[in-house]
């Protein structure tokens, strides 16, 4: 992030922070046919640099640029009984 190591998978990105890969995991077979897949689009809120292969954070997504079947309301109840 930002050109530093982060080895925090949770971390919150803020905006205009700048994500890449190390050269050695930009080759890896896996990213190249991620990159290579068909019909693969960025979200709104990210931004893709295929060059320098770093992505932008733009801005905080919207619930509608999340395209994940989520019932946020089942999360709520969860949470609501543990607590």
């Amino acid at each position: 992030v930002d050109g530093r190591r982060c080895s925090i998978p949770s971390r919150i990105l803020k905006r205009g922070e700048v994500v890449t890969l190390k050269e050695r995991a930009q080759k890896m077979a896996l990213v190249q046919n991620s990159l290579a897949e068909p019909g693969r689009q960025v979200p709104p809120f990210l931004s893709f640099d295929a060059d320098k292969m770093a992505v932008t954070f733009q801005q905080e997504p919207a619930r509608e640029d999340v395209q994940l079947d989520v019932k946020e309301t089942l999360i709520v109840e969860w949470y609501s009984r543990i607590a």
